[in-house]
């Protein structure tokens, strides 16, 4: 069940152009694992809204006190990515969505776990990891 906020992918928007921890399809190529994390919800939701504000050309639609909206823009081809993380209980749940077709079909789910791997070093306090997406 998806945690409020959230929201899965819906039906007619398959992977590539959609991947959530709250997918239910049992299609893996749009399942990730939500991220677990030790601390309040208050600090890894700052935690996930520094990691989401290193997305290259992102720009944060709405914040509230569980959920981070993000869309990000490419600077070459304009391809637009929503990014919804929501923080419940200690875990960090994410919903990335993209156009139809014009993405690689690995690149929503490896954006996604760079997003909750960064998230994961943020909290903990580490240096976040080179990615391919996320800029420091």
């Amino acid at each position: 069940m998806a945690p409020d906020g959230l929201g899965s992918c819906p039906p007619d928007r398959g992977p590539p152009d959609c991947v959530s921890t709250a997918d239910a399809s049992g299609d893996p190529r749009r399942r990730l694992e939500p991220l677990a994390v030790a601390g309040s919800d208050d600090a890894v939701l700052a935690a996930v809204h520094r990691v989401l504000a290193r997305v290259p050309g992102g720009r944060v639609l709405e914040r509230d006190r569980r959920r981070v909206r993000v869309r990000a823009v490419s600077r070459v081809l304009r391809v637009r990515t929503e990014v919804v993380a929501v923080v419940v209980s200690g875990a960090v749940h994410l919903r990335l969505a993209g156009p139809r077709g014009l993405l690689d079909p690995r690149g929503l789910r490896a954006r996604g776990r760079e997003v909750l791997v960064a998230v994961d070093a943020e909290v903990r306090g580490w240096a976040p990891p080179d990615g391919r997406w996320l800029r420091r």
